[in-house]
């Protein structure tokens, strides 16, 4: 199996109304466990869950069966036991799945006019922010201008000014 690609296995179970999906560690021990019904269905299953496809196949989107969906077919709403008769009447499925499940980034080429109103936009945050970045610099000054004193002052502005920032 090349890099980065991992096997699925999965038993389904066609029913009268509904096709049944367990996922399984792999077909080497749903195997031992049809030989052996001593190993424990926790080494057996990936997960105690039912999925239904809707009469789908095994290749489509899972739902999580109900209870209703469950004591229709096998009887029974218990899970444990639903999944033994999956397991026993099912066929048993492995599947090859991608190694890279990330989606591939969307396509940077943008319409003209949604360029220009993405650019405006941007303009339009950009100066919003230096005008908040000011009011917080006036905000400040005026504060410690008040707080210095006539002869602080002086001596704030003589600092910034030496530091560039006035």
């Amino acid at each position: 199996m090349p890099r980065g690609n991992a096997s699925q296995s999965k038993v389904h179970y066609q029913g009268k109304d509904e096709d049944f999906v367990i996922l399984v560690d792999d077909v080497k021990s749903v195997q031992n466990w049809k030989d052996d019904r001593s190993i424990p269905l926790a080494q057996v299953v990936s997960g105690f869950k039912i999925f239904v496809t809707h009469k789908h196949g095994a290749q489509n989107v899972y739902d999580a069966a109900s209870k209703q969906t469950l004591d229709n077919e096998f009887g029974t709403h218990n899970e444990d036991e639903c999944m033994i008769k999956i397991l026993e009447g099912g066929t048993l499925q492995e599947t090859e799945v991608r190694g890279s499940l990330i989606p591939k980034p969307p396509s940077l080429s943008f319409p003209t006019g949604r360029l220009d109103g993405v650019l405006e936009s941007a303009r339009e945050r950009r100066m919003k922010l230096w005008g908040l970045v000011r009011l917080i610099k006036r905000t400040l000054w005026e504060g410690m201008n008040q707080w210095l004193g006539r002869k602080g002052k002086q001596r704030a502005f003589e600092w910034a000014e030496g530091k560039g920032l006035a």
